[in-house]
């Protein structure tokens, strides 16, 4: 995969069913492992749809298709020990002076130091 070029790699990712959801179902597995392995952490985030984190990682964390939300998106970055910001193109005019509005995971508080950080570009 490190040799391949731009037009190979955007092929390869943007393809449905290709070698990328491979990729994105491996990551889903891991965060749904982490949310597993301390449900107390993530107990919190749960509407009342889910009441235990068996049942969210099975309906919301292991599927394909479906969107990732913050607790996701904390477990993962937690289990990785990295750190994510995701800018959101919601239509919004751009304003220069501002930038994107942007979330970063995990937040200041978090005890993860990370040597890198991964941007990502949401839109709903």
């Amino acid at each position: 995969i490190f040799d391949q070029t731009f037009d190979s790699l955007f092929h390869l990712f943007s393809s449905e069913s290709g070698s990328a959801e491979y990729y994105t179902w491996f990551m889903r597995l891991l965060t749904a492992g982490f949310m597993r392995r301390d449900p107390q952490r993530f107990i919190p985030f749960l509407d009342d749809s889910h009441m235990d984190i068996e049942s969210f990682c099975k309906s919301e964390v292991e599927p394909m298709g479906k969107e990732c939300d913050q607790p996701q998106i904390i477990a993962l970055t937690e289990y990785l020990g990295m750190s994510i910001e995701i800018a959101y193109l919601d239509g919004r005019a751009f304003n220069e002076s501002e930038g994107l509005n942007s979330v970063i995971f995990p937040d200041e508080i978090s005890k993860i130091v990370s040597p890198f950080k991964v941007h990502l570009l949401y839109r709903p």
